[in-house]
């Protein structure tokens, strides 16, 4: 009978507690694919939003699609600047974007809507070791009067505030360099075409912990976070994240 009593009670809980849950979530979230969660992810970016559904972010957004009962796909792109549009944008198939999105003001003039911030970060350098330790780059103000560069991704925060430190420092604009991708950026600070990246200090120190040849130095604290791009019209989504957010915090 004890056997039975506890099976009765765990049903009980089954159906009070999980299955609304997954119920309630298909019954009130609009999505543009009933039933599957799209999501446009940067691919480029370890350890935060990289491959094809595979970092931090696509981790966290995995387990909020568990939790709401439903299936999960994730679109990736290669290209960073104005991912956090895609989902707002008319015909696309994404409800969220990720890969380490800040929610600045003129990407919210520009129309895109966020979730609460789930990391902040402060900016930073990667440079190489041998630079730091020598004294050769060691701060901004080492790229005076050389021909150093400082690599940096289009339309990242990385790239704002390395043109916000390099003005600061009375560098010329020359010293900044783009390359499309981040995974561009590596192999080019190794093989000593660039001094430095650019970029929040979870990118670099990631690669910081995988190579002992690099260091991040140069830390800011420009008050930044990431954060989860969702279609501005869909308020119940971001709601619904939100809420997801926060329980799982």
């Amino acid at each position: 009978m004890l056997n039975i009593k506890n099976l009765i009670i765990a049903s009980i809980i089954f159906f009070v507690f999980l299955l609304p849950n997954n119920l309630y979530a298909q019954n009130n979230l609009i999505l543009k694919h009933p039933g599957t969660l799209f999501v446009c992810s940067y691919s480029e970016f370890e350890p935060i939003s990289h491959g094809e559904g595979k970092g931090y972010e696509a981790d966290l957004l995995r387990a909020i699609a568990k939790k709401w009962g439903v299936n999960i796909k994730f679109i990736p792109n290669n290209t960073y600047e104005g991912l956090w549009l895609l989902p707002s944008n008319k015909g696309s198939i994404c409800d969220v974007a990720i890969g380490g999105i800040t929610p600045s003001a003129d990407r919210i003039k520009a129309g895109a809507m966020f979730s609460s911030v789930t990391k902040t970060f402060n900016q930073s350098l990667l440079v190489r070791k041998d630079d730091f330790t020598s004294g050769k780059i060691i701060s901004y103000e080492s790229f005076k009067n050389t021909k150093f560069k400082i690599g940096v991704v289009p339309g990242t925060t990385g790239e704002k505030y390395a043109y916000l430190r390099a003005k600061e420092a009375n560098l010329p604009d020359s010293v900044i360099q783009q390359y499309k991708s981040e995974t561009e950026l590596l192999p080019e600070l190794i093989n000593g075409n660039i001094a430095a990246i650019a970029r929040g200090e979870i990118g670099n120190k990631h690669q910081e912990a995988k190579n002992p040849k690099l260091i991040t130095i140069a830390l800011r604290n420009f008050n930044e976070g990431f954060a989860i791009a969702v279609d501005r019209n869909n308020a119940l989504l971001l709601n619904l994240l939100n809420q997801a957010l926060r329980d799982f915090k």
